[in-house]
């Protein structure tokens, strides 16, 4: 294989006897370290070498002008638009927005500046098509959803069809003419520009013959263009200048495959140069390895994976089998499309590569430090002055930066939020904590923001256990925020004179700049080019040849890729000035792409085949051309493991001698906080035996997490808990257990601030705090008084009547089973009174339980639907042997459920069938028998416990993961 740079050495030390007087222009840098490398293997004595130049260099050699860096370009472009624009035009009632609101704007118009100037177009005439009202209208119809909504923060509002802010619009983009010209002129006066401007200049130069005498560095030397594709109409300008008047060489990295075919758009921009008059003289000893490659039905296999990441695991077989094949590893490329598989094939690289080169950008937005940065953005944003919401300090203490460095106190911590249940940590909590801690949970004004950020990130970037990777991370990240600093303390330090500033809406732009400027940095990985395996992005392959080439990602949306950059000059405007378009960009691409492949002599290929929320799953087209077009031997394999799946086993747990002896404990009342079974334990025996077996024998708990979501346990835990205490503060003023109608209207003005203190405790919350909720909080809170309010008023109409226990965990009952053993059942009863000889068994439900059943038996048989009133007959049970008990009166057990409270007929009690159940006593030896019978059950050594066949109980268990019935 010989590669293009080989082939540009050969030539060049051939035609050159003296080397020092040559200048050799690439498109990039990456070539230049690769030239040197070929051309001293074709020389034979010592030499000076040619001088080398990336084209920006070269362009650079005809100015004094400086390329200014894209956030001085921007606030430059802010402060002209702001005095042009808007303080200019006062009757419009612009609003002034801060530089960070103007960035997003200011960045996609500078970009459309350079464009415009890269490709030598005539600004005025541009500018007054696009004042067109017509084209306006076009304009609006192309714009993303996105631009619309930068838009609207731009200018206040903004509607498709308001034909007022079209007008307003209008204006400003008359206005845009005078922006450019002050601007341009701006930037002259400091010597600095945007590359584009520079080019302009240039070419203006070589228009007006200017350039009488050329820069030392070229001046008398041969100039040669090497390996261009894409120019823009400034550089082929200034090429075929050279070409034309000091007969500079131009060498293309072509194939006649894709250069001969108009209907290749890999060669669009190569066919375009064969018809112009200077450079058409330049095409010469274009190769043609593609139909040699057809020629040799050379197999090329195509692999297709159903996730991105097996084909980065997939990278290691590949380059193992190449490396035994006797192939060199500085001789293999990984290319990647998709920079996001950089780290998986990193980690897929075998234990014998010697060497890896990443010659490719990494996202600073994809890296561990930048979703730390937005962590801290969370704690200054989602927080009051006094206090931290409890989800973005878990968030925090869970980042692998915070967990590597204070693991012990970030455990110890999450523990203590999760125990008390705590939504808000207040900041004075962190004073009493370690030193990182002090530094991330400090409450900032948003002027404070970047010392802030600076802080914490120096802080962690010191710390020995960080590793090198994630200090490089760190170091890119810094070197990023101090860039972004100065403009935004000058931005912030103008805008807190403006007091009618929403202080949110500032800390919301603040982060969208950052995220919008930090999206667009990526981490140039600093190695060896010229040694070991080369991982690369498909840009940074221009020029470049190897042997074996690897390419990943290959699916359309990827390469060609379906994003665009944001500009508001639309599609025909663009067309009609030779501005690139989409259209650009593919053919860029498909460049790119045949290119690393025509010298190759081994190529695999690899593509994802299931579809994402993108659509991605199709390869890309570029590979279909291949396939359909080229006459390749291309074997396509999808790459699927076959997974056999058993049935899901019959999950049986045989009871052991270590399991009866639980039970017993359990049942005699021995266990560890337990006096006997509970009804949540029988019922959940009724429901699975299985789940009976993971909850009372294994202890198996779900994980604890802060609870501020509306569901059924914690709207019951807190119901519970304001009713305790209401009736508890009744009596002990009262002194007495009668409680009255009177009594209970004068305790109800005392209701709001009890579900305060619950709410207070329960959350871990100050009393002001709690009567302060928002969100989902205050939706729970408001509920809990709708319901506690209709409780009241329910037991205000049943009054008087005594009542004789709250919250009663002191009962258990003795039941004798059929072999004599002593067994104990227990729970605890939310409230039990007493009126006219009845004793009533209270309990209260959130949910909407059932509140009728048929006979005893079907109780026992459905527990979605009978679990509420079996579990008020089992209080029943406990109460029957109690000394609440007397045989004068009747038990009456029942529900107050979200459902039955609120009817306009309520009645007290559980309907046996139609009617309500006055008395319990009479049925209550046959549930007993009933209980009896099922504990025997539990104890049976030789029925073991398992899965539920009710497939309904299944798919709300929280074991059905471990289970997989459903």
């Amino acid at each position: 294989m010989k590669t293009f740079l080989a082939e540009l050495a050969a030539s060049i030390v051939q035609t050159h006897a003296s080397l020092e007087d040559l200048v050799i222009v690439f498109p990039n840098r990456r070539a230049v370290l690769y030239a040197k490398q070929n051309i001293s293997k074709h020389i034979d004595r010592p030499q000076f070498a040619p001088s080398f130049f990336t084209i920006e260099e070269f362009m650079n050699l005809f100015t004094t002008r400086k390329e200014a860096d894209k956030l001085t370009l921007v606030y430059t472009l802010y402060e002209v638009y702001k005095e042009k624009v808007w303080l200019a035009n006062p009757e419009e009632n612009f609003s002034v927005q801060s530089f960070i609101e103007f960035f997003f704007w200011g960045d996609m118009l500078l970009r459309d500046f350079d464009e415009m100037d890269k490709y030598l177009v005539q600004h005025q005439q541009l500018f007054t098509d696009l004042s067109n009202q017509k084209e306006l209208e076009t304009l609006f119809e192309y714009l993303s959803e996105d631009q619309i909504f930068y838009i609207q923060e731009f200018l206040g509002s903004i509607e498709k069809e308001n034909t007022t802010t079209h007008e307003q619009f209008l204006r400003i983009w008359k206005s845009l003419r005078d922006v450019y010209q002050t601007f341009n002129a701006r930037l002259t006066e400091k010597g600095l520009a945007y590359t584009g401007a520079l080019h302009k200049e240039v070419c203006y130069k070589i228009e007006n013959s200017t350039i009488d005498t050329l820069p030392a560095e070229i001046k008398n030397k041969q100039i040669v263009f090497a390996g261009f594709n894409a120019l823009t109409l400034a550089e082929e300008k200034v090429i075929s200048f050279f070409v034309k008047e000091f007969g500079a060489k131009v060498f293309w990295d072509a194939d006649q495959y894709y250069l001969n075919d108009s209907h290749q758009e890999a060669g669009t921009f190569l066919r375009e140069y064969q018809q112009q008059s200077i450079l058409s003289k330049t095409f010469e000893g274009i190769q043609d390895n593609f139909n040699k490659k057809a020629e040799n039905q050379q197999i090329i296999p195509l692999l297709g994976f159903t996730q991105p990441v097996s084909q980065a695991k997939h990278v290691s077989v590949l380059i193992q089998t190449a490396l035994e094949s006797g192939i060199a590893e500085d001789q293999i490329v990984v290319v990647l499309p998709d920079e996001k598989l950089l780290i998986p094939v990193l980690n897929a690289i075998p234990d014998q590569v010697q060497h890896v080169n990443i010659t490719m950008g990494y996202g600073l937005s994809q890296t561990p430090v930048f979703s730390l940065f937005e962590c801290l953005m969370d704690v200054q944003v989602k927080s009051t002055k006094h206090v931290g919401n409890h989800q973005v300090i878990m968030q925090v203490l869970m980042h692998p930066y915070i967990m590597a460095i204070a693991e012990k106190d970030c455990l110890r911590i999450q523990r203590e939020i999760i125990s008390q249940n705590q939504l808000q940590i207040n900041w004075s909590f962190w004073k009493e904590q370690n030193e990182l801690f002090k530094l991330i949970f400090a409450k900032k004004e948003i002027h404070e923001f970047h010392t802030y950020v600076t802080d914490v990130i120096l802080f962690i970037a010191q710390q020995d256990v960080i590793g090198n990777i994630d200090k490089e991370f760190l170091y890119h990240f810094f070197t990023v925020w101090n860039k972004v600093s100065n403009f935004l303390t000058l931005d912030i330090e103008e805008k807190l004179q403006d007091n009618s500033k929403n202080e949110t809406k500032q800390w919301k732009a603040l982060h969208r700049f950052i995220k919008q400027f930090i999206q667009t940095e990526k981490i140039p990985f600093a190695g060896e080019p010229l040694k070991g395996l080369q991982i690369m992005g498909v840009l940074e392959t221009r020029n470049l040849d190897y042997q074996y080439v690897i390419m990943l990602s290959l699916n359309e949306g990827i390469l060609p890729s379906g994003s665009q950059r944001g500009t508001y000059i639309p599609f025909n405007i663009r067309k009609a000035y030779l501005l690139p378009t989409p259209d650009h960009q593919d053919a860029m691409y498909a460049y790119l792409f045949y290119r690393i492949l025509q010298r190759a002599e081994n190529i695999t290929l690899l593509y994802t085949t299931q579809a994402d929320k993108a659509g991605q799953g199709e390869v890309s087209r570029f590979v279909q051309q291949l396939q359909f077009e080229s006459g390749w031997n291309i074997q396509h394999t999808i790459m699927e493991t076959e997974v056999f799946l058993p049935d899901n086993p019959i999950i049986e747990i045989k009871k052991s001698k270590g399991i009866i002896q639980q039970l017993n404990q359990i049942l005699e009342g021995n266990h560890p906080g337990r006096k006997g079974l509970s009804p949540s334990g029988f019922t959940t025996y009724l429901e699975c035996s299985l789940k009976f077996y993971f909850r009372q024998i294994a202890g198996i708990r779900m994980p604890k997490e802060v609870e501020e979501e509306i569901d059924n346990r914690v709207l019951g835990n807190l119901l519970h808990l304001i009713m305790e205490k209401f009736y508890k503060k009744l009596m002990n003023e009262t002194k007495s257990i009668h409680i009255t109608a009177h009594s209970i209207e004068e305790q109800l003005k005392t209701l709001s601030s009890i579900i305060d203190e619950v709410f207070a405790e329960y959350y871990t919350l100050t009393i002001d705090e709690a009567r302060q909720l928002s969100g989902q909080q205050l939706l729970v809170k408001n509920l809990i008084t709708r319901f506690v309010t209709r409780i009241v008023e329910l037991d205000k109409q049943y009054a008087p009547f005594d009542l004789l226990a709250l919250e009663l965990d002191s009962l258990k009952k003795e039941i004798q089973l059929e072999n004599g053993k002593k067994v104990y059942i227990a729970g605890v009863i939310d409230r039990l009174d007493v009126k006219d000889n009845c004793l009533r068994i209270v309990d209260y439900k959130t949910g909407s339980d059932e509140i009728q059943f048929e006979s005893v038996a079907t109780m026992f048989e459905d527990m979605g639907k009978y679990k509420g009133v079996l579990q008020t007959f089992y209080y029943a049970l406990l109460v029957s042997s109690s000394e609440f008990y007397k045989h004068q009166q009747k038990v009456k057990p029942g529900l107050l459920n979200r459902v039955n409270i609120f009817d306009q007929d309520f009645q007290f009690g559980i309907r046996v069938e139609e009617d309500i159940l006055e008395d319990v006593a009479p049925i209550l030896p046959e549930f007993e028998l009933k209980v009896k019978s099922k504990i025997e059950e539990i104890l049976d050594e030789e029925n073991a416990f398992r899965q539920t066949e009710d497939v309904a109980q299944c798919r709300k268990c929280e074991f059905n993961v471990i289970c997989k019935k459903v």
